[in-house]
């Protein structure tokens, strides 16, 4: 059995992580806009994503994660 990769190692991670945060931020986020936010548009709009908030019943929250 491998060892466990430390994220800080791993880039695919740091960049899961990142593009996460920026999701997460532009779903939950209701305070004063600001530099997050913009950076979190900037990821989201450079890799296409698309969060529209669908009603789909039979999907849960993961599906407004559309590549």
């Amino acid at each position: 059995m491998s060892k466990p990769r430390h994220r800080e190692n791993s880039p695919l991670v740091q960049l899961a992580d990142l593009v996460a945060g920026a999701v997460n931020r532009r779903l939950n986020h209701n305070g004063d806009r600001n530099s997050k936010d913009q950076m979190a548009d900037l990821i989201i709009e450079q890799l296409e994503l698309s969060l529209d908030k669908a009603d789909l019943p039979e999907l849960d929250a993961a599906a407004l994660f559309c590549l």
